[in-house]
Parts: C-alpha cells; structure tokens; sequence
C-alpha cells in the first residue's frame, strides 16, 4: 500500500521510486530521499529528518533537502521546537513561524540563521517510543493547508517502520564493531576498514598509514589499583585519542592496554606527527581516579605506512609492531617508525 499510494500521486520517474530498493540499504539515504520529495512533491522549501535519542532526550538530523540552512549532524537540543516535539510525542504546527516560536530554536541554541514561514514537526513513533521527526518548512506564513498537513503526516508514519528496521539493524552492527567498555571502535572494525584501505590504495594509489599505542606500565596500574582503576585508564586513555585524532582517522583498542589508529591519505611523516601530537596530549593530561586524586599516564607509539617505508601490505601491522617494541626499549613514552 505505501508504495502504491506514493506511486499514483506523482510521475512514474520520481524520486520515490527508489525507496523499493532501500530496505537493505542505509537509513540516511532513506531520509534523504523523502527530504527531497517533501520539496519535490509537497512544494516545501526545507525539509529534514532527526533521529532522536529519547534516553538521553537529544538527537541530531540525519537528512536534509538540498540547500537547507542547517547540516547533517546538526544537534537537537530538549528545548528547541523539534526536541520538544518529540519529547512530548506531539505534532508541532507553526502556521506563522516568526510569530509563534518566539524566539525559541528549532534544532538547538547552536544553529545557522534563516527565515521561516511555516513550520510543521511531525514525530516519529513506533509502538509508543519516539524515534525521530520529519521537519518542513515553507518560505511564507501559512503554507502548510489541511490537505498538505494529512498527507506529510502520512509520509512520516509510512516511513517510521522502514527507518526503525534501518536503525535498529544499524545499531546491532555498530554494536558488533564498538568496544563495550571505551566505546571505540574494535578489532573487528579495525581490521575491516584495514583491509578496505589497502586494497584501496593497491588500486587507485595514494597512501595509508598506523599508529599502534600501548599503554605504558599498565600491568602495575592493575596490580596496585585494582581492576575498577585500570578501566578507568584504558578509559582515559581512549577519551585521549579519540580527542586528538583527526576526524577521518579510525581510532580502536585492539584488546587489553593496546590500541590503534588508522590513519587515510597519510604519510609515515604525517602519522608520525599524529602520534607525536597525541603521546603529548596524553602525557599532559593525568587521569582522574574516583578517590579525586591524578594519575600520570603515558603510552609508547609505533608508527608504519604503506606502500612506504613498508612496501608489502601483509607487512604493515608487523612493521607497526616492531615500532612499538623499540619505543618500549627504548624507554617508552615516545613514538618509533617503522624501518620497511
């Protein structure tokens, strides 16, 4: 029926069509597919799709139309009008923007500036939860009628299911590649985007890099610490690299007090900066243990590239390693290259 219907409203050529093909695909494209048709079909000037996070009463947009004022990713805050939204589980209508919100955000306090006529929030709900919004938004005041009202309202609840599906089969693989106690990413992942990246650079050129991290003298934080304290390090220590990598860079831990990065597009030059940059940072910053005192903490860096210094990829992550070890011999809290 959701198909059907979409299809005898509009040209057979139209961008819904496509939605056939989505179950197995990413919910973000889904989104942003019905963005383009409220703009398409429905005469809307902006439209996009939030994700919320009832448990944490936040969300952030995950869609957008073409030329909208706001970018995915873009927060949603509690007390803006969209989380407020779907905070109460209620549709918003605004019929005359500029004089109803009364200068209340509509995704969060830290949103770009534009004009508004009308401005209709229509929550996502699955079995009572709220797992997003469909947001549109006209130019001039009272933009959206009745007939327009009813039928984006239909839109938001034909797709809720497809996008819950989406989201929820996200999430368990997300859950699959992340680190349950630092909530990095895993080996498993690590190795997957590894192995994407090598063969990338195999075909088209270019270059990546490593940069395996141990934490130093760990086994002595266990030993006179105790298990709670040293997962608070390895926390730490996680919270650290994430903080200073680079937003393309995958950070993971590869298990006990050894973690990696992979760094894209780099050369054993620019990893070697990255490590450097991230051993200082880390030695700066102590970590703070549940009794309110500080613990200093330090790591060793082994740093590889490929296809240079280390010209054979099924060298890379032993050429990585055999950098670590010599920072370690050599006194550790310093970072090592890889020789090829």
């Amino acid at each position: 029926f959701f198909f059907f219907f979409l299809m005898i409203r509009r040209p057979p050529r139209s961008t819904l069509f496509p939605y056939t093909t989505l179950f197995r695909s990413d919910p973000e494209r889904l989104a942003a597919l019905v963005c383009a048709d409220m703009v398409s079909l429905y005469g809307m000037q902006r439209a996009a799709v939030v994700r919320w996070q009832p448990g944490r009463a936040t969300g952030h947009v995950v869609a957008v139309s073409a030329r909208h004022a706001v970018a995915i990713g873009q927060s949603v805050g509690p007390l803006s009008a969209v989380g407020e939204a779907c905070a109460e589980s209620r549709q918003l209508l605004w019929q005359d923007a500029a004089q109803a919100r009364d200068d209340q955000p509509i995704f969060d306090d830290v949103e770009p500036s534009w004009s508004i006529g009308a401005l209709l929030v229509v929550p996502l709900v699955r079995d009572r939860a709220v797992l997003g919004a469909l947001v549109v938004e006209t130019d001039h005041a009272g933009g959206i009628r009745e007939h327009l009202l009813r039928m984006i309202t239909l839109m938001a609840d034909l797709m809720t299911p497809t996008l819950e599906s989406l989201w929820s089969f996200e999430d368990v693989e997300r859950r699959a590649r992340t680190d349950a106690l630092t909530g990095l990413w895993n080996r498993r992942h690590f190795e997957v985007e590894l192995a994407r990246w090598l063969q990338q650079v195999d075909r088209y050129g270019g270059k990546v890099a490593i940069v395996l991290v141990d934490v130093d003298h760990f086994k002595r934080v266990y030993d006179s610490y105790g298990h709670e304290t040293g997962d608070l390090v390895l926390q730490h220590v996680s919270a650290v690299l994430h903080e200073g990598a680079r937003t393309v860079d995958v950070v993971a831990r590869l298990g006990g007090e050894e973690f990696v990065l992979l760094l894209p597009s780099t050369p054993v030059e620019g990893a070697r900066d990255v490590a450097e940059r991230l051993r200082t940072l880390l030695e700066s910053k102590p970590a703070a243990l549940n009794d309110g005192t500080a613990l200093a903490v330090t790591a060793s860096f082994g740093v590889a590239a490929y296809p240079a210094p280390v010209a054979q990829r099924d060298r890379l992550v032993p050429a990585a390693d055999a950098a670590l070890y010599a920072a370690k011999r050599d006194g550790r809290n310093c970072v090592r290259l890889a020789v090829g």
